[in-house]
């Protein structure tokens, strides 16, 4: 941990010597006298659309961007477990309003995003980023853990109505943290490290003893490939291969007691996406290991669990926006100890209005819950849904 302080402390110091180093330069000082200049008042250009409700200054140097999202749901469940009934029920499962932008220079930005569905409003991004270059940037507050392809997406760019359940089971969402991240060699390589306490979403206590480390690295060989699953806005051909690996130490409940050792977790997975004018695949691979101190939590194995899903979609009709897809999805909880598993088979099909701001879906999936000792769960869920997005 000392070792780990120490080096962010560095960091931290090295980039503030970067970022005052030219301001440094121009100042000018003499013996006798000290002139201040007051501030220009900023001049503003009219408001304009542009992926978002744009507000700026006429030189580009602070400006901010709106956006909103609003996803509107129906669906049927036809639930396979004894004493259970079906049901039926509409959703918002997102409405979120976000601005992201920079301030005073194009280099110092920075992204807070809000979701009200639910009934509460919570918090999902905050954070302030120092872009230096395309090949070194650092940003620090609460953000997505750079793990998951599919959660790296955002919600209102997935191809189905929501993320597969492998990638509900071993993504690792939003945390507090700090992380180094850019492009390299012509945005053929995107590499990202970070560190994170471990807790997830909003939570203000911090009870890890060594946090969750996070790296990250891509392959692009044909140019830069976006953390969505869109087919709208890639006309050429893509590839991307991922691979992703973290460690952590962290209480599974907290506990004041620092003699306690925490369960150690490691973290890996890989991706690879491909990517044509109307067709993409998409692919992605975890693994997690779980293992609890044996002096204090004996009844507890260690715990090695994994998870896959693959999914493609193909543009029918592609003038009138008609798309199609499918998706398997598998997730084993305890690869050692048990043959049980859930596995999710999905077919969809998708209408655009307006490009990608509105769309409408329709979705059937199959939900097996396979039991070695007991009966499977075959479950079926049809989701109709209404996506605006501005």
């Amino acid at each position: 941990m000392q070792r780990l302080l120490f080096f962010i402390f560095v960091s931290l110091f090295s980039f503030s010597q970067i970022i005052f180093a030219d301001e440094s330069q121009n100042t000018a000082s003499t013996e006798e006298t000290t002139i201040v200049k007051s501030a220009e008042p900023m001049v503003f250009v009219p408001i304009s659309y542009d992926k978002g409700l744009n507000v700026s200054t006429s030189d580009g140097t602070t400006k901010i961007r709106f956006n909103s999202l609003l996803k509107f749901r129906y669906f049927y469940l036809l639930n396979d477990r004894a004493g259970t009934t079906d049901t039926s029920t509409f959703q918002i499962p997102a409405a979120r309003m976000s601005f992201a932008g920079n301030a005073f220079k194009e280099e110092y930005k920075y992204g807070v995003q809000l979701e009200f569905a639910g009934g509460d409003t919570r918090l999902l991004d905050f954070f302030t980023e120092y872009d230096y270059k395309p090949s070194f940037k650092l940003r620090v507050g609460q953000f997505k853990v750079p793990y998951s392809r599919q959660r790296l997406a955002s919600i209102g760019n997935l191809l189905f109505t929501d993320r597969s359940i492998a990638d509900e089971e071993f993504n690792l969402n939003r945390d507090i943290g700090l992380m180094f991240h850019g492009v390299l060699a012509h945005e053929t390589f995107e590499y990202f490290l970070s560190a994170f306490n471990g807790n997830g979403l909003n939570q203000t206590e911090d009870n890890n003893k060594w946090p969750l480390g996070i790296a990250r690295i891509s392959y692009m060989p044909f140019g830069y490939v976006p953390y969505d699953e869109r087919l709208v806005d890639d006309p050429d051909f893509k590839l991307a291969i991922g691979a992703a690996g973290g460690y952590s130490e962290i209480m599974e409940f907290f506990n004041s007691d620092t003699t306690i050792d925490p369960v150690k977790t490691i973290f890996a997975s890989s991706d690879i996406v491909l990517k044509t004018n109307r067709l993409m695949f998409q692919g992605e691979f975890y693994y997690r290991r779980k293992d609890p101190d044996v002096a204090i939590n004996q009844a507890l194995p260690t715990v090695n669990a994994m998870g896959y899903y693959a999914q493609f979609g193909y543009f029918i009709l592609p003038e009138k926006m008609i798309e199609v897809g499918a998706r398997y999805s598998q997730v084993f909880t305890d690869i050692d100890s048990t043959d049980d598993y859930t596995a999710e088979i999905s077919p969809i099909i998708n209408y655009y209005f307006y490009k990608e701001h509105v769309k409408a879906q329709l979705e059937y999936a199959y939900l097996l819950t396979a039991r070695s000792t007991q009966a499977d769960i075959n479950d079926h869920q049809i989701t109709a849904q209404l996506q605006f997005k501005f």
